[in-house]
């Protein structure tokens, strides 16, 4: 027929032809592309039938830190759709797989991908080291919606507070125990969240996080860990998270002085933006008496109390 495509198109191209678009939002990839395929149909609704190969590939994401090598996979492109996707890549120690198949035009298939995690180093920054694994899958059609569901552990994770603090610091409310609850203003209602963009409207989640007592948070006084289960629901552009991080262990040090953390629990209630409420106190004994110090409110209207035992007297 008039018009219909019959063409052979084959070659192979370097990723580096991508700096342009990367670069500014501080990444890099690298690698040689290699399309071995012929289009028939129209030109409006191309069908195509070959494969499609990457190797010697790398990536790199200066700002998260996250950085892949020997990364290599294939495809194979049936009309409008690249079926028995197979990628790899090195992330650190660990490794990625990607696998499944997934429309060439977002209107010719439904999603149907999976992608593994294991050990791998997704974050490594001078404040932060974060190694995940997961089994997780992305399933669905679009115009209408697509489901990230499975599993995210953290195997560990290490968050590090070296930099300066910020030049202002969130209202705390101090009252000693015993007294009444300070009067003044509730918090402000938070301000309506910017419209977001189509995509991540349409991309409902399903996610389990699992940190198995991995999390530690150093610097600046602090050394504690954490552990604890979350889960991730509602969309990608407002993500409803909910769950329980505990503190395992911990103390802090001020001014010389060390106070251990005896108890530490922030709990996610679904909210948007996440705005935990907090259950810490920690303690320091010295000459008979022990000095509690108590953390709780939410990270926007944090409420500090002090107290002791035995409970001192009024000069």
């Amino acid at each position: 027929p008039r018009g219909a495509l019959a063409r052979r198109v084959a070659g192979s191209a370097d990723l580096a032809l991508l700096d342009p678009l990367l670069s500014p939002a501080g990444q890099r990839a690298r690698g040689r592309l290699a399309l071995d395929a012929t289009l028939r149909g129209s030109p409006s609704e191309p069908l195509a039938a070959g494969r499609v190969a990457i190797a010697d590939g790398s990536f790199e994401d200066a700002l998260q830190g996250l950085r892949g090598d020997r990364v290599a996979g294939e495809a194979r492109l049936e009309g409008r759709m690249a079926e028995a996707i197979a990628l790899r890549a090195r992330i650190g120690e660990g490794e990625a797989t990607l696998s499944g198949r997934a429309p060439l035009d977002p209107r010719a298939g439904p999603f149907d991908l999976a992608l593994a995690l294991r050990k791998a180093r997704l974050v490594q920054s001078r404040s932060a080291t974060i190694v995940g694994e997961a089994a997780l899958s992305l399933a669905g059609r679009l115009p209408e919606q697509l489901l990230l569901s499975g599993r995210f552990t953290i195997p560990r994770a290490e968050f590090r507070l070296s930099e300066p603090l910020p030049a202002s610091l969130p209202r705390v409310e101090v009252r000693a125990t015993g007294e009444g609850p300070r009067r003044g203003p509730r918090r402000a209602p938070r301000a309506a969240a910017a419209p977001a963009p189509a995509l991540p409207a349409l991309l409902r989640l399903d996610v389990a996080v699992e940190m198995p007592d991995s999390v530690f948070l150093r610097g600046r006084g602090v050394d504690a860990g954490a552990g604890g289960a979350l889960a991730l629901r509602g969309s990608a552009a407002a993500p409803e998270v909910t769950g329980e991080i505990a503190l395992r262990r911990g103390d802090f040090t001020l001014v010389g002085q060390r106070l251990e953390f005896t108890r530490g629990v922030a709990t996610l209630d679904g909210a948007a933006p996440s705005d935990p409420s907090l259950d810490f106190e920690a303690r320091r004994e010295a000459n008979g008496v022990t000095a509690i110090l108590r953390l709780g409110g939410r990270p926007s209207a944090p409420r500090l109390a002090l107290a002791s035992e035995p409970e001192m007297q009024p000069a």
